[in-house]
């Protein structure tokens, strides 16, 4: 028995197998796919929360946007109305002395107050409302505006119904700004446009007139969702270290449970084999090429007989159509007779009482007996065809047919030279028979005078 037949019927002992399987090729590729399955999942989770900390800073940043609009209407509607029919102003400076308590906010400037007053407490969120046409006393806080301001006034100008948008880093910390446009309402226009220390005096309906933004610090946000995170990345690890584990025992159970399972495997395979040897040589041993077809008209196997009769190599006729040892004249009806025999398939001799030729390699036709026989296996119906070349039988038969004509020929001439030389025997009996008549003939008329003499 050879070394690894020796070491495949020992079987391994549970450390020796553990350890084994820990360096088992296929178990690191799946730990090394484990690990990556980690890695995504954790990027890939990472990637949703930090939409949803976007996706929930739009959706507080447009409700802030609309309480703050739902505010501002609210409060011309109800506040300044109300007010303007007791005398009292509504302005800009409404705190100044002039005015003597007799005055309140412009709806714009509650909105700024509102702003500043919520950044003073340090309550989360911050509010602006700041215009690319600011009245002179608000000229110096449009300077200091940063570049989001600009960028918002000029994407809203453009583009009033869609919000300008930005994460971004200030102060150390990461910021969400959304802007929306600030629309000139109809009972403003003419407010606006009459006004003396208004930058522009053509405004219509619906013109941008300034920006809304509202500022939303994330680094709560973050910090609790890095924590969650990093929650669920020890959740994960934990679960896929138990699964790797629980995996580790398991094939290694099924690997101790399949030994036994692996040898009867490996000796029923090499009976097959050798049972296969045995059938390859008969096979080739046989004094008629042999070939087996599938029900597809394949070739799948073939004996030396048959490579020695067409001219092909095994891995020539291996794979291809049988029809290729068909002559070419009768190959198209060829596949017809081959699907009519798979349909009602019985052993078959074929050749007895019309001629079945076969073409070589070189194209060389030959006559041929065939037999066919199906065989049923796991795979599927095959067909094993016998073929008996009858080049020689058909040379000598036509070899006979030659002798028999010329011994029937030489009959014939012996006939003939017996029919002339009875002929002629007959005819010198007869001469000779009238002859010995006349002889007698003679010798009554004038009987023999041995006096007489003819002087």
């Amino acid at each position: 028995m050879s070394i690894d037949g020796l070491k495949k019927t020992e079987k391994p002992s549970l450390g020796v197998g553990f350890a084994s399987l820990l360096l088992d090729r296929t178990l690191v590729l799946i730990g090394l796919v484990y690990i990556a399955i980690m890695v995504i999942l954790v990027w890939r989770q990472a990637q949703l929360e930090d939409r949803l900390i976007k996706s929930a800073a739009q959706e507080e940043a447009r409700h802030y946007t609309e309480a703050l609009a739902a505010f501002r209407t609210l409060y011309s509607r109800e506040v300044i109305e109300t007010v303007q029919n007791f005398e009292i102003v509504v302005t800009h400076d409404y705190d100044h002395e002039k005015h003597e308590g007799k005055a309140i906010p412009l709806p714009a400037t509650l909105s700024i107050l509102i702003g500043n007053e919520v950044a003073k407490q340090k309550l989360g969120g911050q509010t602006a409302l700041y215009s690319g046409y600011p009245f002179p006393w608000r000229e110096s806080e449009w300077k200091q505006r940063d570049q989001f301001a600009r960028d918002a006034w000029q994407g809203l100008s453009l583009n009033p119904d869609k919000p300008f948008q930005r994460f971004e880093y200030r102060e150390g910390r990461r910021w969400f700004r959304y802007a929306t446009a600030d629309l000139m309402r109809k009972s403003c226009v003419e407010c606006h446009n009459n006004h003396p220390a208004s930058p522009k005096d053509d405004w219509k309906e619906n013109d941008v007139r300034g920006v809304l933004e509202v500022s939303l610090p994330l680094d709560i946000a973050v910090a609790q969702t890095e924590a969650n995170l990093r929650e669920s990345i020890g959740y994960t690890i934990a679960v896929g270290g138990l699964g790797f584990v629980t995996l580790i025992i398991v094939i290694g159970g099924l690997r101790r449970s399949s030994w036994e399972l692996e040898l009867r495997v490996d000796k029923r395979t090499a009976q097959l084999a050798s049972a296969e040897r045995r059938f390859r040589t008969a096979l080739d041993s046989a004094a008629a090429a042999m070939i087996i077809v599938n029900e597809d008209g394949v070739i799948v196997l073939v004996n030396t007989e048959t490579e020695r009769l067409f001219g092909y190599s095994h891995d020539e006729l291996i794979g291809k159509k049988v029809e290729i040892l068909v002559p070419e004249r009768i190959r198209p009806e060829h596949p017809s007779l081959r699907n009519n025999f798979f349909a009602s398939p019985q052993k078959r001799k074929l050749g007895q009482g019309r001629d079945l030729t076969g073409v070589s390699k070189e194209g060389r036709e030959m006559p041929v007996e065939i037999g066919l026989s199906p065989v049923e296996t796991e795979d599927g119906l095959f067909v094993l065809g016998t073929i008996v070349d009858l080049t020689e039988r058909k040379r000598l038969e036509d070899e006979l047919r030659s002798l028999n004509a010329a011994l029937a020929e030489s009959n014939e001439e012996f006939e003939r030279f017996n029919r002339l030389t009875v002929g002629r025997e007959m005819r010198m009996i007869e001469l000779k028979k009238k002859i010995n008549a006349l002889s007698k003939e003679l010798e009554r008329e004038a009987p023999y005078d041995p006096s007489y003499t003819d002087e």
